[in-house]
C-alpha cells in the first residue's frame, strides 16, 4: 500500500494506493463515510486481490493540511468529481459517503462506470434526531468494538468540521438526485443496517445487494463485500 497526493482545485487530497491494474477490469474508488479512512483497510487489502483500489481522504479530517477546509457536502462530492480519473471507475460511497460519491458521479458521470451506494444514509425518518438515534441503536448490537480505534483518530483530528458534514448530509435529499444519475447504480447494505433500512435502499435503486452484518460491513465483512464488488466489475 502506497500513499498519492494530488491537487484538486487547490485541495490537497491524499490517496491510499493497493494492489495493480488488471485488464478489463476497472479500478475502485472508495470514499470514507465521515472522513474516517481506517475503518475500510480491510475491504481494500481483500478487494486489492483483483484490482487497484483508492481509498480517498476527504479533505477536512485525516490530513492535517487540510484541516481548515470546509468539509460540507457540496465541496466534498466536488473535490471527489475532480480527483476521479478520466477513465471509468467502480466508484463506492460509504454511510455518508455514499451521498459524497452520489454527487460525485452526478457532477463526473463519465468518470463512472458503475455508482455503489454502501449503507447508504439518511433515509427521510432519520432525518430528525430521535428517529435517527433508534436507527443507530439497533444497528449498534451488529457492529464490532475493534473499529473504535480504526476510526477515532480521524474524528478527532475532524473534529470541527463533523457538525459542518452532518449537517449538510441531514438536509440532503438523495432520492431527488438518484433520478438524474446518468450511470447504473447498486445500493450495497448489512442484513440489520437500519440506518439504510431494506425500504429505503430500494427507493434509491432497484438492484440491491445485501451482506451479512450491520452498517459498516466494509469492517466487518470484507470478504463478503469484496465479493459483491467483483461481481459488478
Amino acid at each position: 500500500m502506497r500513499t498519492e497526493g494530488r491537487d484538486v482545485g487547490g485541495r490537497p487530497v491524499r490517496s491510499l494506493v493497493h494492489g495493480e491494474q488488471r485488464a478489463g477490469v476497472p479500478e475502485l474508488v472508495l470514499v470514507p463515510g465521515l472522513g474516517a479512512m481506517g475503518y475500510l483497510l480491510p475491504t481494500v487489502h481483500s478487494c486489492a486481490t483483483w484490482t487497484r483500489v483508492h481509498l480517498l481522504d476527504v479533505p477536512g479530517f485525516g490530513d492535517r493540511r487540510t484541516a481548515r477546509l470546509r468539509a460540507d457536502l457540496d465541496s466534498l462530492g466536488t473535490t471527489v468529481a475532480r480527483w476521479l480519473p478520466e477513465r471509468p471507475v467502480l466508484l463506492l460511497g460509504h454511510s455518508t459517503g455514499a451521498q459524497v460519491a452520489l454527487h460525485a458521479a452526478l457532477a463526473q458521470p463519465a468518470s463512472v462506470r458503475t455508482l455503489v451506494l454502501a449503507g447508504a444514509t439518511f433515509s427521510p425518518e432519520a432525518r430528525r434526531v430521535l428517529p435517527l438515534l433508534g436507527q443507530v441503536l439497533r444497528t449498534l448490537p451488529h457492529e464490532q468494538l475493534g473499529e473504535v480505534p480504526a476510526v477515532l483518530p480521524y474524528y478527532l483530528r475532524g473534529l470541527r468540521r463533523m457538525p459542518q458534514l452532518l449537517r449538510t448530509t441531514l438536509a440532503d435529499r438523495p432520492e431527488d438526485a438518484v433520478p438524474r444519475l446518468a450511470v447504473p447504480r447498486v445500493v450495497l447494505r448489512g442484513e440489520h443496517d437500519h440506518l439504510c433500512p431494506r425500504p429505503w435502499a430500494a427507493r434509491l435503486s432497484p438492484d440491491v445487494r445485501e451482506v451479512p452484518g450491520g452498517h459498516n460491513v466494509p469492517w466487518t465483512h470484507p470478504g463478503q463485500v469484496s465479493q459483491v464488488l467483483r461481481s459488478l466489475a
